[in-house]
């Protein structure tokens, strides 16, 4: 193992519903040891030049534009005359869906999301993109504005929307600002007709925060499609500590959507550089009448990955439909009013 653990104080939410026995938050400290291959990233600064925003307007370079207030936090950028398309990269697990979640909360106008495909590099695997970051974006934001949507009009929308745009890149830019756009990249920006106005990039512009950005060597990636399956609460809560402990390899990145059977779903992220897990439940409870169609995978990231060996221990996870209905017939009597997930 890469790292080593020092427990500290579980918190109180559980996962199953007060006064139930079952899942809780495993919060273990992870105090990280230098791994062969991870670095100090470069910290650098960049440049921002409008070319064409969602609201079709065409403005030439700023002077003020290179980040006006680089000192300001990230969560604080707020958006207020026109709309405004930025491009938010940096290599996984630093924190972009949270920073662009956080971003979007504080604006006052409309907002909309798109997560690029990343690229590969040598040695260094991309998580595909499984829809976990969408589904829990639009779950804490409902109004969210999807720009993959075949029949949104870009041109039509709000002059105040800000479109924040996401792509995983293991490296940082060799140019800073729009002009340091990976060709790649901009080629899946004009296949979606989308221009950015502002390009930042995790660990090289100082409006990001740094703490949970690394430099890889080597990287591998598996993801698990949990589409319809519900797990056992106390078995999640084994298979997590067992996942992020190093039972499947050396895991520095763990994220998923996972249904529980009294029809919650929770986020859970884990990142190496994180004193623990954090598992976040969805706004939306499904109704307990089968299974649940909304997202659910898992995405993992790290070496040596023994992705057959944590695919057996998630079949033995899952409940089977008489065990998912004796956990669902009580409830049916006892929630009769609920919010149905997308």
């Amino acid at each position: 193992m890469d790292f080593a653990l020092t427990p500290i104080e579980q918190t109180n939410q559980s996962l199953d519903g007060g006064g139930q026995e079952g899942i809780k938050p495993v919060m273990m400290r992870m105090i990280p040891i230098p791994i062969p291959g991870l670095g100090s990233p470069p910290i650098g600064r960049g440049h921002g030049w409008r070319l064409r925003g969602l609201s079709g307007r065409r403005v030439g370079p700023t002077p003020n534009d290179d980040h006006a207030n680089s000192t300001q936090s990230a969560n604080s950028l707020v958006v207020t005359t026109m709309s405004k398309t930025w491009l938010i990269s940096g290599p996984p697990g630093c924190g972009k869906t949270t920073w662009i979640l956080n971003t979007m909360q504080s604006h006052p106008g409309s907002c909309g999301y798109l997560r690029l495909e990343g690229c590969a590099d040598e040695g260094l695997e991309q998580a595909p993109d499984t829809g976990i970051d969408l589904a829990f974006l639009q779950d804490q934001i409902p109004q969210l504005r999807d720009l993959t949507d075949p029949h949104l009009d870009l041109a039509s929308q709000p002059d105040d929307l800000l479109a924040l745009i996401e792509v995983p890149q293991f490296r940082p830019p060799k140019e800073s600002g729009l002009i340091g756009i990976d060709p790649r990249v901009k080629a899946q920006l004009e296949a979606f007709q989308l221009l950015p106005d502002r390009h930042l990039h995790f660990g090289q512009d100082p409006e990001l925060p740094k703490r949970d950005t690394l430099e890889f060597s080597k990287l591998e990636s598996w993801t698990i499609s949990l589409h319809k399956y519900v797990w056992d609460p106390s078995s999640l809560n084994s298979f997590w500590f067992e996942l992020v402990n190093g039972a499947y390899g050396d895991v520095y990145r763990a994220k998923a959507l996972m249904n529980l059977p009294d029809g919650r779903a929770f986020f859970c992220n884990w990142m190496m550089t994180q004193d623990g897990s954090q598992f976040l439940p969805l706004q939306a409870v499904a109704p307990p009448n089968g299974r649940p169609t909304r997202v659910s995978e898992l995405v993992v990231q790290g070496k040596a990955l023994d992705a057959v060996g944590a695919q057996s221990t998630i079949d033995d996870c899952l409940l089977n439909d008489a065990v998912l209905e004796m956990h669902q017939a009580p409830l049916r009597d006892r929630q009769p009013e609920l919010t149905h997930s997308r």
